[in-house]
């Protein structure tokens, strides 16, 4: 009897693990590509027959600040769009992607676009750059949020906050769970905006005295958030 219920137990066990097999065999690791740049591709592999595109614009840079009490803006987030495409084995999907504005002291620079196409099925995906933030509080409002086109859902990104008298504007967050954007600072640099599309936050000068006169150190907007496929 002892014999007879190993034997099933052995059998049961290797039907199950025979069963496995498939499914650890043709799973696909998710491909992320997080690097800014034109001309890349992917080639789909084997076993594999739609693909689930996600792709972020990249964030605009945070203002800076040469005055004391005058901070800069924060940059927009960059937007995001998602659609299920449906591929054959050895098609190439075609894509670039965004690099975060630059911040410095004057206006940063906005952030670019990351964009995506598949030939045969008419694909062709764009989330636009987040704008930038202005220096020294030059602006009532932050740099704008990217928008989107191409996808299922296309979302634009959150805009930059403006700066004030006491520090820099908050980075716009980006959308799809993308990068959160950067703190806004008093009397220091922005903080970067969060990988992928999240604004950079803008900074505020330093003001204080020297012998009988205040002097003022400026301070740089954060850079913005990469995008991201």
């Amino acid at each position: 009897l002892t014999s007879k219920f190993s034997a099933k137990f052995r059998l049961l066990l290797m039907c199950f693990f025979v069963n496995l097999i498939p499914l650890f065999s043709f799973g696909q690791s998710p491909f992320i590509d997080p690097d800014p740049g034109t001309g890349k591709s992917w080639t789909v592999p084997a076993g594999v027959t739609t693909i689930t595109v996600r792709i972020w614009g990249a964030g605009g840079a945070g203002g800076g600040s040469q005055n004391n009490n005058r901070g800069g803006g924060g940059g927009g987030a960059g937007g995001y769009s998602t659609r299920v495409i449906p591929v054959v084995a050895g098609q190439t999907i075609m894509y670039s992607i965004g690099a975060g504005g630059a911040g410095s002291i004057n206006n940063g620079t906005a952030g670019t676009k990351t964009e995506l196409s598949h030939g045969p099925s008419a694909t062709a995906m764009t989330a636009n750059g987040g704008g930038f933030g202005t220096q020294n509080n030059g602006a009532t409002v932050g740099g704008a949020g990217g928008n989107a086109t191409g996808g299922t859902t296309n979302t634009a990104g959150t805009g930059g906050l403006a700066g004030s008298s006491t520090s820099g504007g908050k980075g716009g967050d980006a959308p799809g769970s993308g990068g959160t954007g950067g703190a806004g600072r008093t009397s220091d640099n922005g903080d970067p905006g969060g990988v992928p599309g999240g604004g950079g936050g803008g900074g505020e000068a330093d003001g204080f005295w020297f012998l009988w006169w205040i002097t003022t150190k400026d301070n740089d907007g954060g850079n913005g958030g990469n995008g991201r496929v």
